[in-house]
């Protein structure tokens, strides 16, 4: 199970609540999924609504090759693209959008809306 913590980053033009809390993030950290199989990337999947992603927060390892699977299921005009690695890609409504990255050997491996008005992360797990 991982458990995630909101990183929301609001401003006008796109509706929702902003907040955020260490102490889940700390905890998500403590749960680390397994790694996929060799030579395979590890999926994960994110929902992106008029409030932002969900899960808006989760863990990779150092250098680990992830699928980033993105779903609007929103209308909203702000959450119709996604940017990650400085990629802007767009998001159709209702249907997966796979981003292929590999997490920087430290730091955080963030994606934002195209307005910039919500960010989600994927945090490098302490060794």
């Amino acid at each position: 199970m991982l458990v995630v913590t909101a990183c929301f980053a609001l401003g006008a033009g796109c509706r929702g609540e902003s907040g955020k809390s260490d102490a889940p993030a700390k905890a998500a950290l403590a749960e680390l999924p397994p790694p996929a199989p060799a030579g395979q990337a590890r999926r994960i999947d994110i929902t992106v609504d008029d409030k932002g992603y969900h899960p808006p927060a989760a863990t990779a390892r150092a250098g680990e090759k992830l699928v980033l699977a993105f779903t609007r299921t929103a209308e909203s005009e702000c959450v119709n693209q996604v940017i990650v690695d400085g990629k802007t890609t767009d998001l159709p409504l209702n249907k997966p959008v796979e981003i292929a990255t590999t997490m920087p050997a430290t730091g955080d491996l963030v994606f934002t809306c195209g307005m910039k008005m919500f960010e989600g992360r994927v945090a490098v797990a302490p060794k």
